[in-house]
């Protein structure tokens, strides 16, 4: 039986949920999955896509 969208969705992100629940921030820090999912952390743009739609250099 074929999944739908919203389940193959759940069962794709679950894993990272989860981990973001057991090891809260610390985990963004150990996946490296996790960080390049982030946009901003901190006040710092992270995601070079969002910095280059901006106009910014990743240390400005």
């Amino acid at each position: 039986m074929p999944l739908t969208s919203s389940e193959a969705l759940n069962s794709a992100t679950l894993p990272y949920i989860l981990t973001l629940a057991e090891k809260g921030t610390k985990a963004l820090d150990m996946d490296k999955n996790l960080r390049n999912g982030l946009n901003i952390r901190n006040g710092e743009i992270m995601h070079d896509a969002v910095i280059g739609a901006i106009g910014k250099t990743p240390s400005s």
